[in-house]
């Protein structure tokens, strides 16, 4: 089997004009899908060309039957995120022919489509759903989500990540499709859940260092629960930085000591404007940068609790599913899996919620209860099984016709 594989970097690991592959979302579970399906698959990964990439510490990197060719990515992404290079993705089919192409990018299915026309070979597509934005504020508009759309009917096979991102997009589609009139059952008999997410390699090998940091911390900065803000601090409607940061000051100001590090990933607030949002903050042990891929792993084991504040059932988050895997508290915004804690954003309500389970006698019970249940929810190892019957079922099918 050859697969080509066009991820959709996220803007979390993005800066400075360079995405930090190692610390990429998409790319992360991806790896842990290469390393769960067959190892005599060969893999082509379409990945920015050096100048724009920094893949330091990629675990990709370490498995051997991925291959990686560079394309060109817009020199900023916020100028053209979704920019198509038609002839250099002509050219690797050509060299590749690939069975299937794995495209994280719904809506380039159809250049995908064009650019085999134009290396004169076909294989199925495979489009994935990454990411779908409910909120008001920052909703795609129309001709973007009818770029999607399209995606969806052209490709073979559509898979999303969460049951509840599958009905949220399936909610968005025909709110459009009601004024567009258009029929979009063919996509719907074809999609699928692909729940598994990443599996635990990475995180348990971080696991002694991580541990140990935890003593570190303590002795330098004393006996107190360790709080770990991993999420950007922009979006706020989805991260709830400025409330979870708040909070933490409110807990501080009312006496309960406890220690907050923020990774601030893409470093889109200035580090001098982090230190005044709460005097319990402490820069990391790597410095007030973004944290390296390990220091970053071993920071979850060290953490009690990382706030994740957004719909976990709707949108997915790799680094909250690590977290749990490393056996730290999850709080999230409202309800959510079983492995998470529901709070509300709030500061004042908020900081009494990670306060009362910060003290908690149970804490370390509910750890290895979420690490239990995530793994078997969305551990890749534990379900990978679904994604190999979908790539092989639809190469099956592209042969017999």
């Amino acid at each position: 089997m050859r697969l080509l594989y066009w991820p959709q970097c996220s803007m979390r690991s993005y800066v400075d004009n360079r995405w930090l592959l190692s610390t990429d979302a998409q790319i992360t579970k991806m790896a842990a899908y290469v390393a769960n399906l067959p190892e005599d698959w060969q893999w082509f990964w379409c990945l920015p060309h050096p100048e724009h990439a920094d893949m330091e510490g990629a675990r990709f990197l370490e498995l051997e039957n991925v291959h990686t060719r560079g394309f060109t990515w817009m020199d900023n992404v916020l100028e053209g995120r979704f920019y198509f290079p038609l002839d250099e993705v002509a050219d690797a089919l050509d060299a590749v022919r690939p069975d299937v192409v794995l495209c994280e990018v719904p809506e380039h299915v159809r250049a995908f489509r064009c650019a085999m026309r134009r290396a004169k070979y076909s294989c199925p597509i495979i489009a994935m759903v990454e990411h779908v934005d409910f909120y008001e504020e920052t909703k795609v508009d129309v001709p973007f989500m009818l770029r999607q759309v399209d995606g969806a009917l052209t490709c073979d096979s559509l898979a999303f990540p969460l049951e509840g991102m599958r009905d949220e997009w399936w909610k968005a589609t025909n709110a459009i499709m009601k004024t567009e009139r258009m029929d979009v059952t063919r996509a719907a008999s074809r999609t699928v859940v692909w729940p598994g997410l990443t599996d635990s390699v990475e995180v348990d090998a971080a696991r002694d260092d991580g541990l140990a940091l935890r003593e570190i911390l303590r002795d330098i900065h004393g006996e107190f629960p360790i709080l770990f803000f991993a999420g950007r601090l922009s979006d706020g409607q989805r991260t709830k930085f400025e409330e979870v940061l708040a909070a933490s000051n409110v807990m501080y100001n009312s006496g309960f000591a406890h220690v907050l590090i923020v990774a601030n990933p893409n470093e889109a607030k200035p580090w001098d404007w982090v230190r005044d949002q709460s005097a319990a903050y402490r820069p990391g042990p790597w410095g007030e940068v973004q944290p390296p891929r390990s220091d970053y792993l071993a920071m979850l084991w060290a953490a009690d609790m990382v706030p994740v504040m957004y719909p976990l059932e709707k949108i997915y988050s790799v680094g909250a599913i690590e977290a749990a895997m490393a056996e730290t508290l999850i709080v999230t915004d409202g309800p959510g899996p079983e492995w998470t804690l529901p709070a509300v954003t709030d500061p004042l309500q908020l900081a009494t919620f990670m306060r009362t389970y910060l003290q908690s006698d149970a804490a370390a019970e509910l750890k290895r209860d979420a690490r239990e249940e995530v793994l078997e929810q969305h551990g890749v190892a534990e379900n990978i099984t679904v994604v190999r019957e979908t790539i092989e079922e639809v190469v099956a099918g592209a042969r017999v016709a």
